[in-house]
């Protein structure tokens, strides 16, 4: 069987994620298409706990429960999942893009004030990796730091010219501009 070979590679090999990624899918053939999709998402969502747990850094397990989390949960446990994946591996610039994608999407709560504030906030704990105050395990090493900022200043951009916040837009590049050319050595 299948499932029962798995289920010893993970126990064997707790951070064979492959095999874990798979034993997720077959939850699916061992229910059935008779069982509601949720069921089915639950069962996924146990496995993915565990093998979550056993790697607590893994991107590709943490993308697939944010995709089951997608498709069978409401939209306020999406973005507690987002969240907290994105505030607990700021590191990994995959999940700040599905957070800004995600944010910017969701017109119940779409408001320039508060994408530039969730803008705001991630620049400033990317820039808070930076520092040398962190510690090196937990560092964004250079030039990562500033391609992350650099992409989220551009995704910013993006999303101010697209909502025709020109003036803004224009104040952001100068601050830009600014910070990058003309500041003085040690600030």
């Amino acid at each position: 069987n299948k499932i029962t070979t798995l289920n010893k590679n993970v126990n064997n090999n707790p951070k064979d994620i492959k095999s874990w990624l798979e034993l997720v899918e077959l939850q699916r053939a061992k229910l059935g298409s008779s069982c509601k999709e949720k069921v089915v998402s639950e069962c996924q969502m146990a496995v993915l706990a565990k093998a979550i747990e056993k790697n607590p850094s893994s991107e590709e397990l943490l993308l697939r429960q944010l995709y089951i989390t997608y498709n069978v949960s409401d939209s306020n446990s999406l973005r507690e999942a987002l969240d907290q994946i994105v505030f607990n591996f700021p590191h990994k610039i995959t999940f700040w893009a599905m957070y800004f994608e995600y944010n910017q999407a969701d017109f119940s709560r779409l408001g320039q004030h508060r994408i530039c504030s969730l803008y705001s906030n991630a620049l400033s704990k990317i820039d808070s990796l930076k520092s040398t105050h962190v510690r090196p395990s937990q560092r964004l090493p250079e030039p990562l730091g500033s391609q992350h900022q650099l992409r989220l200043y551009s995704q910013l951009a993006l999303f101010l010219l697209e909502t025709d916040h020109m003036e803004k837009l224009i104040a952001l590049f100068q601050l830009i501009i600014e910070y990058n050319f003309l500041k003085t050595k040690g600030t």
